[in-house]
């Protein structure tokens, strides 16, 4: 359990404070470097009549909440009486959501997600072009590079990360559905070894890979699929029943 100083250790990421529940976004709010929401900000949120009321829900779950992430509280005295605050991370903030059987509990579930991936967003950090290009200089650039990802990856999580990668010079992140594929330059190399441009002429998509796959097996290499491929090849395609590549044939020792 951390208790903190909130003067001098809180900060608050696009808070917005409204009378009813409908009318008040959830604020995420740094506390010691970590995002959490405020316990009575999430009972507004859900329309709590007593927004302090959600603290007695808290703490019948704090066993639970334990195991979910470090417990951040805070002490104050109001009006001469002790009061606890509890700020709660994602995982946190979900569960005690869930545990409300409010209305909007699905709502504010998705709401809470959209938040933290906000901050997470905003959190990444991002340099000048100048300073990405010194930095990517050598392989020691590189490396430095990738261990600032691997460092956002671990304290921001995975949104924060892929967010740093997409504004550094690293090489762009694969689609979804590249992940697991040659790449580009094996697709260059078969097209450069085995196929030349022949104005007029065409070839088929399917005869194509076909070669593709046996340039592959010649040279011991693993097989794009037929569908990455297809959308790969960088030649103009004519499609009309079937698909055929136009100007490019095959070298004559790679015709079937």
């Amino acid at each position: 359990m951390t208790t903190v100083n909130m003067d001098q250790n809180e900060s608050t990421f696009n808070a917005s404070r409204g009378e009813a529940g409908e009318s008040f976004a959830l604020a995420i709010r740094e506390v010691e470097g970590e995002p959490r929401i405020l316990d009575i900000d999430l009972a507004t949120r859900l329309g709590f009549a007593e927004p302090r009321m959600i603290r007695k829900l808290i703490k019948r779950h704090l066993d639970a909440l334990d195991r979910l992430g470090m417990r951040s509280t805070v002490e104050r005295i109001v009006k001469g009486r002790p009061s606890e605050e509890f700020y709660l991370n994602r995982k946190q903030a979900i569960f005690v959501t869930g545990k409300s059987d409010t209305p909007t509990a699905t709502e504010i579930t998705i709401e809470i997600i959209e938040r933290f991936d906000a901050y997470e967003r905003a959190a990444a950090p991002i340099l000048a072009p100048a300073a990405q290009a010194a930095m990517i200089d050598d392989e020691k650039g590189w490396k430095t590079w990738l261990d600032l990802v691997r460092e956002t990856r671990i304290l921001k999580g995975r949104r924060a990360a892929i967010a740093l990668w997409e504004t550094s010079p690293l090489p762009s992140l694969p689609a979804e559905g590249d992940i697991g594929q040659p790449g580009a330059a094996q697709l260059r190399a078969f097209l450069t070894e085995c196929t030349e441009q022949a104005p007029g002429e065409k070839i088929g998509a399917d005869w194509l890979y076909m070669a593709y796959m046996r340039w592959c097996t010649a040279n011991d290499l693993r097989k794009a699929s037929q569908t990455w491929f297809g959308r790969h090849v960088p030649v103009e395609k004519q499609i009309s029943g079937t698909v055929r590549y136009i100007g490019l044939r095959l070298r004559e020792q790679w015709e079937c």
